[in-house]
């Protein structure tokens, strides 16, 4: 594991509700994975603490029990509000002091773990800018936000998202270029299961 970066969190969305799955992706397994649990094991190795997550009331009974490195584990009581909500939840127990947050979706759990590396390196190196990787000149997630933009985040309207704010502040982009496709890769279909879980198996 990477020295841990004191103050400087990440924040795991979770609360989903899955409706084209068919159920919530948090802990939908993935040949012996959860999507939460790919992300929180990604973000501990990286080095951010403390991991918050944020997960829909029927799981977090489940998630507490299952997934390890998670300092909170946080409730969206109407997760059809949107992930923006979540996160306006999630900012709530941030540390005081934090430089910023890993913004990480449970939706893109398979990007590698060396993006997650790269994004820490960033994050060291300049805390105020808004770091995304890149694969292919497309950005993709996870997204490092600085604590300049907190405010921002949380005024900004649940029907425009964190999307928004990424693009009102141009000014702030940086880009950590990564060999990663999974950084464009969502889990959203019964399609995208069987391609994530055939990817996991043929990694073991």
């Amino acid at each position: 594991m990477g020295d841990i970066i004191a103050q400087w969190p990440a924040v795991l969305l979770a609360a989903g509700e899955g409706r084209r799955l068919g159920q919530p992706k948090a802990l939908i397994d993935l040949s012996g994975e959860t999507p939460l649990g790919l992300v929180a094991a990604a973000c501990h190795e990286a080095g951010f603490s403390p991991l918050v997550a944020v997960v829909p009331p029927a799981l977090r009974d489940d998630v507490v029990r299952s997934i390890p490195h998670l300092r909170y584990t946080l409730v969206n009581p109407r997760p059809e509000s949107g992930p923006l909500r979540s996160l306006h939840i999630a900012m709530e127990v941030l540390p005081e002091g934090a430089q910023g947050f890993l913004l990480a979706k449970v939706d893109f759990s398979l990007v590698q773990r060396e993006t997650y590396r790269g994004l820490a390196s960033a994050a060291r190196e300049d805390p105020q800018r808004l770091w995304r990787p890149v694969f292919r000149e497309r950005h993709g997630h996870p997204v490092w936000f600085p604590a300049a933009l907190f405010q921002a985040l949380r005024e900004a309207p649940l029907s425009e998202g964190a999307r928004a704010v990424v693009y009102a502040h141009q000014e702030l982009w940086g880009t950590v270029v990564v060999d990663d496709p999974w950084i464009h890769r969502d889990l959203d279909t019964p399609e995208d299961l069987e391609t994530f879980r055939l990817h996991l198996s043929q990694q073991r």
